[in-house]
């Protein structure tokens, strides 16, 4: 392909453009285009997990679940249980620990609390 360009009230420049350096020109182009794509991928990832941390972090457990999670534990006077009920309302996130926790894992953290 031949181009002329004008670069000024007189003069004119004849260029010739080769496919190849078309071809670079649309790689670029191309590529560049894949780039944001992702890059817009990441941000939008990224910011579902920001959302998410923060529906975690400013979540509050609910007490009345949690009420029945904790008077659930067998072999627990309910004197002990009340407290731990207490405890867990102050402190949201080791409620939500707590909560997550299969009944093992439930007993050991009891057992532990106890001894404190």
């Amino acid at each position: 392909m031949i181009m002329t360009l004008k670069e000024g009230p007189s003069t004119e420049k004849v260029v010739q453009v080769t496919k190849a350096s078309q071809f670079k020109a649309s790689r670029k182009r191309k590529r560049s285009f894949e780039m944001q794509d992702v890059i817009g991928y990441i941000s939008i990832k990224f910011g579902e997990v920001t959302m998410a941390i923060g529906r975690m972090v400013n979540s509050r457990p609910d007490v009345t679940k949690l009420y029945e999670e904790v008077m659930a534990m067998k072999r627990y006077e309910e004197e002990f249980l009340g407290d731990v009920l207490d405890y867990f309302v102050q402190s949201n996130i080791l409620a939500k620990a707590f909560m997550a926790k299969n009944q093992n894992l439930r007993k050991v953290w009891l057992k532990r609390f106890k001894q404190q």
